[in-house]
């Protein structure tokens, strides 16, 4: 674990109004305190950062949200910690970053790698960056700082880089520094997780075309995403939006039997020499073993999404949802990438399930929400990956 701490200047913790959102505070060397100069703090997943003045003091306006604050120095460990705006100490934040043992000339980017981790390159970039056409083009400057590990379990490949990852996304016209966490993937089943703290960076001296085919594919990758969700539900003006939701229930199987009557078959089929009685049995229940134990129903009628909505006495805006969310944005529909090229069925609107893992969430107004597991995604918005992220601070037209 890495060896970060956070302190308050002072001992009473005094909360900022919510019109003040100013992030602020001074960076360490935690033995001898003393400061560290233009160090660099940034709000993760966004365009928002500053650097540290010769007395390692920093200063930032930030917009309402919760954010992932990322501090780093070179020759330092990064310090990595949660923040609400309405909820920033006024005297500021102190912060220490501890020296890294990490030696920065260990490993030579340039070496030539081994067949296997240009394979597992592929596999990496399919489940990191997508395979949408904002994927296609955007590019991963510096591949060779990734490490593959698919040796240490079996079916299981890992990715660490050993410096940040310097990502060029020009459809959407961003560079991304990307400080990867972790990456694991999963070859039974194709199921994947990674974490991360990307920071944005605008891509300047475009031309007037460039910059509104660029506005174009930002609106277009905005809409209908998570992040679109979330705002428009906080605002209350999801259905206005352009989503449709309904209630997605966990039922029985009712095509599978009760774990009873299947072991009671078993004995049954052991114990009988009759080849129909077998076949039945093997038919009606020994088949029938490996269904899943339950299903989703879907209700039929799309619901008001202001039931969804609570808010507490300091206008806090919270979900409160005891099933999973069956999401339909109607303004766009799938594209090719989506459906696969070999696909014939036409394409329909984007269709997402939301799975809450606590039956209360607070969100906040700019899309975000405290803890980034708190939802788990399957659907259109699980198969838009990091080439389709767009910063919290992003504001589309009107």
């Amino acid at each position: 674990m890495k060896w970060i701490y956070v302190l308050l200047f002072t001992h009473i913790i005094s909360f900022a109004a919510s019109s003040q959102q100013i992030l602020k505070g001074r960076i360490l060397e935690p033995v001898t305190e003393s400061p560290i100069p233009y160090a660099t703090v940034y709000l993760a997943n966004t365009t928002l950062g500053t650097t540290a003045d010769e007395n390692g003091v920093f200063s930032m306006e930030i917009p309402s949200g919760s954010f992932e604050v990322i501090v780093r120095m070179l020759g330092y460990e990064s310090a990595t910690f949660s923040i609400q705006s309405n909820r920033l100490p006024k005297p500021g934040y102190v912060i220490f970053l501890k020296p890294s043992d990490t030696e920065l000339n260990e490993i030579e980017v340039e070496d030539e790698r081994d067949p296997s981790w240009y394979k597992n390159l592929q596999t990496f970039k399919l489940y990191f960056l997508g395979n949408s056409k904002n994927a296609s083009k955007a590019k991963i400057e510096n591949e060779k700082v990734l490490r593959m590990d698919d040796q240490s379990q079996k079916g299981i490949l890992r990715v660490t880089a050993t410096k940040n990852l310097k990502i060029h996304n020009p459809n959407l016209g961003y560079y991304l520094d990307f400080q990867l966490e972790e990456f694991q993937f999963r070859s039974r089943g194709s199921t994947y997780q990674y974490a991360g703290y990307p920071l944005f960076t605008e891509e300047g001296d475009l031309s007037k075309s460039s910059l509104r085919k660029i506005q174009k594919n930002r609106l277009e990758a905005y809409q209908g995403s998570l992040q679109h969700l979330i705002r428009s539900l906080h605002q209350g003006i999801a259905s206005e939006e352009g989503f449709e939701i309904r209630r997605l229930y966990r039922i029985p199987n009712p095509d599978k039997p009760a774990d009873s009557l299947i072991l009671q078959a078993k004995k049954q089929y052991d114990s009988t020499s009759s080849e129909t009685i077998k076949s039945i049995l093997k038919r009606d229940f020994l088949d029938k073993e490996s269904l899943p134990d339950s299903i989703d129903q879907l209700e039929k009628s799309p619901i008001d999404p202001k039931i969804l909505l609570s808010r507490d006495s300091e206008s806090n805006t919270f979900l409160e949802v005891d099933f999973a969310l069956h999401v339909t944005f109607k303004l766009e529909s799938e594209p090719r990438e989506y459906l696969g090229q070999n696909n014939p069925r036409k394409p329909g609107p984007q269709i997402s399930t939301l799975y809450f893992q606590n039956k209360k969430l607070q969100i906040f107004e700019n899309g975000s929400y405290p803890d980034p597991f708190a939802i788990l995604i399957d659907g259109y918005m699980g198969w838009e990956k990091v080439a389709d992220l767009m910063p919290l601070d992003y504001l589309p037209p009107n």
